[in-house]
């Protein structure tokens, strides 16, 4: 018998907390939320009726070239218990990168939050 008016008091309290929540949100007492305005309509231009048509056949101009990225990053990070390569369990996490200068060859590592390391150079100098 417990068991059962344990379940009509839950039903009850349910129907009780849509039927506030209903109730509050009827009114208009809160302004609805603004979204960001509109953006302009993009504008594009119209293709010119009069203008030649390419050519069949002629090679296309080629484009011009896309500059290199000029620094690398590679992100690393252990967890708190990972086993070092010499043996053992470290109880301490540790993150950081290696950045690398793609122009110069220069190379630097980052452990945590400190400054960068200079590592050295790679390439031919």
């Amino acid at each position: 018998m417990a068991r059962r008016n344990l379940s009509l008091g839950f039903v009850a309290g349910l129907l009780a907390g849509a039927l506030v929540m209903i109730v509050l949100s009827a009114g208009e007492d809160v302004p609805r939320a603004m979204a960001q305005s509109a953006p302009a309509p993009l504008q594009v231009p119209e293709p010119d009726p009069f203008a030649a048509p390419p050519l069949q056949g002629q090679p296309v101009p080629p484009r011009p070239p896309v500059p290199a990225q000029r620094y690398q990053v590679a992100a690393w990070a252990y967890p708190a218990a990972w086993s070092p390569p010499n043996g053992g369990v470290s109880d301490r996490a540790s993150h950081g990168c290696y950045i690398l200068d793609t122009a110069s060859g220069q190379m630097w590592s980052i452990e945590g939050s400190g400054k960068p390391t200079k590592l050295g150079k790679i390439g031919n100098d």
